[in-house]
Protein backbone atom coordinates (compact mmCIF):
# COMPACT_ATOMS: atom_id res chain seq x y z
CA UNK A 1 0.00 0.00 0.00
CA UNK A 2 3.03 2.29 0.40
CA UNK A 3 4.53 1.82 -3.07
CA UNK A 4 3.27 1.72 -6.65
CA UNK A 5 4.55 -0.46 -9.47
CA UNK A 6 6.03 -3.02 -7.09
CA UNK A 7 5.55 -5.87 -9.58
CA UNK A 8 8.02 -4.52 -12.14
CA UNK A 9 9.66 -7.31 -14.12
CA UNK A 10 12.64 -7.50 -16.50
CA UNK A 11 13.94 -10.34 -18.68
CA UNK A 12 17.31 -10.28 -20.45
CA UNK A 13 18.18 -13.02 -22.94
CA UNK A 14 21.22 -13.81 -25.08
CA UNK A 15 21.62 -16.55 -27.68
CA UNK A 16 24.61 -17.29 -29.89
CA UNK A 17 24.89 -20.10 -32.41
CA UNK A 18 27.84 -21.16 -34.53
CA UNK A 19 28.44 -23.60 -37.35
CA UNK A 20 31.74 -25.09 -38.50
CA UNK A 21 32.07 -27.32 -41.58
CA UNK A 22 35.67 -28.47 -42.13
CA UNK A 23 34.61 -30.81 -44.93
CA UNK A 24 34.38 -34.58 -45.38
CA UNK A 25 30.81 -34.55 -44.12
CA UNK A 26 31.69 -33.18 -40.67
CA UNK A 27 29.55 -30.44 -39.11
CA UNK A 28 30.16 -28.91 -35.68
CA UNK A 29 27.43 -26.70 -34.20
CA UNK A 30 28.04 -25.06 -30.81
CA UNK A 31 25.43 -22.87 -29.13
CA UNK A 32 24.92 -20.95 -25.90
CA UNK A 33 21.76 -19.51 -24.39
CA UNK A 34 21.52 -17.23 -21.34
CA UNK A 35 18.47 -15.72 -19.69
CA UNK A 36 18.02 -13.70 -16.52
CA UNK A 37 14.65 -12.75 -15.11
CA UNK A 38 14.17 -10.36 -12.21
CA UNK A 39 10.88 -9.48 -10.53
CA UNK A 40 10.64 -6.75 -7.91
CA UNK A 41 7.64 -8.53 -6.40
CA UNK A 42 4.95 -11.02 -7.29
CA UNK A 43 2.12 -10.09 -9.63
CA UNK A 44 -0.48 -11.40 -7.17
CA UNK A 45 -3.08 -9.02 -5.81
CA UNK A 46 -6.00 -9.49 -3.50
CA UNK A 47 -9.71 -9.11 -4.19
CA UNK A 48 -12.68 -8.88 -1.84
CA UNK A 49 -10.40 -7.89 1.03
CA UNK A 50 -11.83 -5.27 3.38
CA UNK A 51 -9.88 -2.02 3.25
CA UNK A 52 -7.99 -2.90 0.05
CA UNK A 53 -8.61 -1.52 -3.41
CA UNK A 54 -8.43 -3.60 -6.58
CA UNK A 55 -4.88 -4.51 -7.69
CA UNK A 56 -3.51 -3.66 -4.22
CA UNK A 57 -1.25 -5.82 -2.07
CA UNK A 58 -1.10 -5.77 1.71
CA UNK A 59 1.74 -7.78 3.24
CA UNK A 60 4.65 -7.49 5.63
CA UNK A 61 7.51 -8.71 3.40
CA UNK A 62 8.34 -7.93 -0.22
CA UNK A 63 8.59 -10.94 -2.53
CA UNK A 64 11.28 -10.31 -5.17
CA UNK A 65 12.79 -13.07 -7.28
CA UNK A 66 15.67 -13.83 -9.66
CA UNK A 67 15.85 -16.70 -12.14
CA UNK A 68 19.06 -17.29 -14.11
CA UNK A 69 19.36 -19.94 -16.83
CA UNK A 70 22.46 -20.94 -18.82
CA UNK A 71 22.40 -23.63 -21.49
CA UNK A 72 25.41 -24.73 -23.57
CA UNK A 73 25.29 -27.42 -26.24
CA UNK A 74 27.62 -28.96 -28.80
CA UNK A 75 26.28 -30.91 -31.76
CA UNK A 76 28.76 -32.91 -33.87
CA UNK A 77 27.46 -34.66 -36.98
CA UNK A 78 29.46 -36.70 -39.48
CA UNK A 79 28.18 -38.18 -42.72
CA UNK A 80 30.13 -41.34 -43.50
CA UNK A 81 28.00 -42.26 -46.46
CA UNK A 82 26.80 -45.63 -45.23
CA UNK A 83 25.87 -44.28 -41.79
CA UNK A 84 25.31 -40.99 -40.01
CA UNK A 85 27.08 -40.34 -36.69
CA UNK A 86 25.76 -37.73 -34.26
CA UNK A 87 26.95 -36.58 -30.85
CA UNK A 88 24.90 -34.14 -28.78
CA UNK A 89 26.39 -32.73 -25.55
CA UNK A 90 24.46 -30.43 -23.27
CA UNK A 91 25.11 -28.59 -20.02
CA UNK A 92 22.35 -26.74 -18.20
CA UNK A 93 22.60 -24.60 -15.10
CA UNK A 94 19.69 -22.78 -13.50
CA UNK A 95 19.45 -20.88 -10.23
CA UNK A 96 16.17 -19.54 -8.90
CA UNK A 97 16.19 -17.28 -5.87
CA UNK A 98 13.07 -15.77 -4.37
CA UNK A 99 11.77 -14.31 -1.16
CA UNK A 100 8.28 -14.94 0.17
CA UNK A 101 6.20 -13.44 2.94
CA UNK A 102 5.89 -16.12 5.61
CA UNK A 103 4.27 -13.90 8.24
CA UNK A 104 0.91 -15.69 8.12
CA UNK A 105 2.39 -19.20 8.19
CA UNK A 106 5.11 -18.48 10.76
CA UNK A 107 4.34 -15.55 13.07
CA UNK A 108 0.55 -15.69 12.92
CA UNK A 109 0.38 -19.49 13.13
CA UNK A 110 2.68 -19.49 16.13
CA UNK A 111 0.52 -16.93 17.90
CA UNK A 112 -2.62 -18.94 17.08
CA UNK A 113 -1.11 -21.84 19.00
CA UNK A 114 -0.13 -19.56 21.87
CA UNK A 115 -3.76 -18.57 22.26
CA UNK A 116 -4.73 -22.10 23.25
CA UNK A 117 -3.68 -24.28 26.16
CA UNK A 118 -1.22 -24.32 27.75
CA UNK A 119 -1.41 -20.56 28.25
CA UNK A 120 1.66 -18.39 28.26
CA UNK A 121 2.15 -15.99 31.17
CA UNK A 122 0.32 -12.70 31.08
CA UNK A 123 2.20 -9.85 29.44
CA UNK A 124 3.53 -6.93 31.40
CA UNK A 125 0.78 -4.84 33.03
CA UNK A 126 1.04 -1.99 30.53
CA UNK A 127 0.37 -4.26 27.50
CA UNK A 128 -3.10 -5.80 27.02
CA UNK A 129 -3.04 -9.54 26.29
CA UNK A 130 -4.59 -9.22 22.82
CA UNK A 131 -2.23 -6.37 21.93
CA UNK A 132 0.76 -8.54 22.83
CA UNK A 133 -0.52 -11.35 20.62
CA UNK A 134 -1.19 -8.93 17.74
CA UNK A 135 2.37 -7.58 17.96
CA UNK A 136 3.83 -11.08 17.76
CA UNK A 137 1.44 -12.19 14.98
CA UNK A 138 2.50 -9.28 12.76
CA UNK A 139 6.26 -9.68 13.09
CA UNK A 140 7.49 -9.82 9.44
CA UNK A 141 8.84 -13.26 8.53
CA UNK A 142 10.96 -13.39 5.34
CA UNK A 143 11.28 -16.79 3.67
CA UNK A 144 14.29 -17.19 1.39
CA UNK A 145 14.09 -20.03 -1.14
CA UNK A 146 17.00 -21.01 -3.41
CA UNK A 147 17.05 -23.82 -5.99
CA UNK A 148 20.28 -24.59 -7.88
CA UNK A 149 19.86 -27.03 -10.78
CA UNK A 150 22.71 -28.53 -12.82
CA UNK A 151 22.37 -31.12 -15.58
CA UNK A 152 24.87 -32.74 -17.98
CA UNK A 153 23.65 -34.85 -20.90
CA UNK A 154 25.39 -36.82 -23.61
CA UNK A 155 23.76 -38.64 -26.50
CA UNK A 156 25.43 -40.71 -29.25
CA UNK A 157 23.45 -41.82 -32.30
CA UNK A 158 24.14 -43.86 -35.39
CA UNK A 159 21.56 -43.81 -38.17
CA UNK A 160 20.97 -44.85 -41.75
CA UNK A 161 21.56 -42.24 -44.45
CA UNK A 162 18.59 -40.34 -45.79
CA UNK A 163 18.71 -41.27 -49.46
CA UNK A 164 16.02 -40.72 -52.11
CA UNK A 165 13.88 -43.83 -52.64
CA UNK A 166 15.29 -45.61 -49.59
CA UNK A 167 12.56 -47.60 -47.85
CA UNK A 168 14.43 -48.79 -44.76
CA UNK A 169 15.37 -46.29 -42.06
CA UNK A 170 16.94 -47.04 -38.70
CA UNK A 171 18.57 -45.33 -35.73
CA UNK A 172 20.29 -46.58 -32.57
CA UNK A 173 21.93 -44.74 -29.74
CA UNK A 174 23.04 -44.32 -26.15
CA UNK A 175 22.05 -41.63 -23.67
CA UNK A 176 23.60 -40.48 -20.39
CA UNK A 177 22.43 -37.78 -17.99
CA UNK A 178 23.52 -36.58 -14.58
CA UNK A 179 21.61 -33.95 -12.67
CA UNK A 180 21.81 -32.32 -9.26
CA UNK A 181 19.19 -30.20 -7.48
CA UNK A 182 20.18 -28.23 -4.39
CA UNK A 183 17.33 -26.68 -2.40
CA UNK A 184 17.58 -24.33 0.56
CA UNK A 185 14.65 -23.01 2.60
CA UNK A 186 15.61 -20.42 5.22
CA UNK A 187 12.83 -18.86 7.29
CA UNK A 188 13.21 -16.31 10.10
CA UNK A 189 11.04 -14.19 12.35
CA UNK A 190 13.46 -11.36 13.15
CA UNK A 191 12.95 -10.10 16.69
CA UNK A 192 10.71 -12.95 17.88
CA UNK A 193 12.82 -13.69 20.96
CA UNK A 194 13.50 -10.12 22.09
CA UNK A 195 9.93 -9.02 21.36
CA UNK A 196 8.45 -11.89 23.35
CA UNK A 197 10.76 -11.24 26.29
CA UNK A 198 9.93 -7.52 26.30
CA UNK A 199 6.19 -8.23 26.22
CA UNK A 200 6.04 -11.06 28.76
CA UNK A 201 9.10 -10.39 30.88
CA UNK A 202 10.52 -13.92 30.39
CA UNK A 203 12.13 -15.76 27.46
CA UNK A 204 10.08 -18.24 25.44
CA UNK A 205 11.98 -21.17 26.93
CA UNK A 206 10.76 -20.22 30.42
CA UNK A 207 7.09 -20.53 29.47
CA UNK A 208 4.66 -23.37 28.88
CA UNK A 209 5.22 -22.84 25.17
CA UNK A 210 8.58 -24.61 25.40
CA UNK A 211 7.31 -28.19 25.98
CA UNK A 212 4.47 -27.57 23.52
CA UNK A 213 6.64 -26.75 20.53
CA UNK A 214 9.82 -28.74 21.04
CA UNK A 215 8.60 -31.82 22.84
CA UNK A 216 9.96 -30.71 26.19
CA UNK A 217 13.60 -31.32 25.26
CA UNK A 218 15.74 -29.52 27.83
CA UNK A 219 18.42 -27.11 26.70
CA UNK A 220 16.79 -26.36 23.35
CA UNK A 221 15.76 -23.02 21.92
CA UNK A 222 12.47 -22.55 20.08
CA UNK A 223 13.78 -19.94 17.63
CA UNK A 224 17.61 -20.02 17.71
CA UNK A 225 18.82 -16.82 16.10
CA UNK A 226 15.14 -16.07 15.36
CA UNK A 227 15.19 -18.95 12.84
CA UNK A 228 11.84 -20.65 12.29
CA UNK A 229 13.00 -23.25 9.74
CA UNK A 230 16.19 -24.05 7.87
CA UNK A 231 16.41 -26.81 5.24
CA UNK A 232 19.39 -27.64 3.03
CA UNK A 233 18.95 -30.65 0.75
CA UNK A 234 20.56 -32.00 -2.40
CA UNK A 235 18.99 -34.50 -4.80
CA UNK A 236 21.06 -36.30 -7.44
CA UNK A 237 20.06 -38.56 -10.32
CA UNK A 238 22.10 -40.50 -12.87
CA UNK A 239 20.44 -41.94 -15.95
CA UNK A 240 21.61 -44.41 -18.61
CA UNK A 241 19.58 -45.41 -21.64
CA UNK A 242 19.83 -47.30 -24.89
CA UNK A 243 17.34 -46.86 -27.72
CA UNK A 244 16.65 -47.89 -31.29
CA UNK A 245 14.03 -47.71 -33.99
CA UNK A 246 13.46 -49.26 -37.42
CA UNK A 247 11.02 -47.89 -40.00
CA UNK A 248 10.03 -49.33 -43.36
CA UNK A 249 8.05 -47.61 -46.11
CA UNK A 250 5.60 -50.26 -47.33
CA UNK A 251 3.84 -47.83 -49.66
CA UNK A 252 4.19 -44.07 -50.18
CA UNK A 253 1.49 -43.48 -47.55
CA UNK A 254 1.99 -46.62 -45.45
CA UNK A 255 4.83 -46.91 -42.96
CA UNK A 256 5.71 -49.61 -40.46
CA UNK A 257 7.88 -48.84 -37.48
CA UNK A 258 9.11 -50.53 -34.32
CA UNK A 259 11.30 -49.13 -31.61
CA UNK A 260 12.29 -49.44 -28.01
CA UNK A 261 14.14 -47.72 -25.18
CA UNK A 262 15.69 -49.19 -22.04
CA UNK A 263 16.48 -46.84 -19.19
CA UNK A 264 18.16 -47.17 -15.80
CA UNK A 265 17.96 -44.26 -13.33
CA UNK A 266 19.54 -44.01 -9.89
CA UNK A 267 18.47 -41.37 -7.39
CA UNK A 268 20.06 -40.36 -4.13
Amino acid sequence: LDKKGVNSQRIDAFHILGKFEPGNGLTVTPSFFYQHEHADDTSAFYINTPGLGLYDQDKEVAEPGDDTLSLASLNIHEDLGAVQLTSVTGYLMREARRQEDGTFFNSSSFVALLGGPPAVPLPTPNVPAQTALNILANLPSPVKLDTHYVQFTQELRIASPDLPGQKLHWVAGLYYAQQSIHNTDFQRIPGINTTFASLYGVPLEATAAEPTFNGGVDGTTLFPGDIDESDDRTYKETQYAGFGQVDYDILPDWHLGVGGRYEVANER
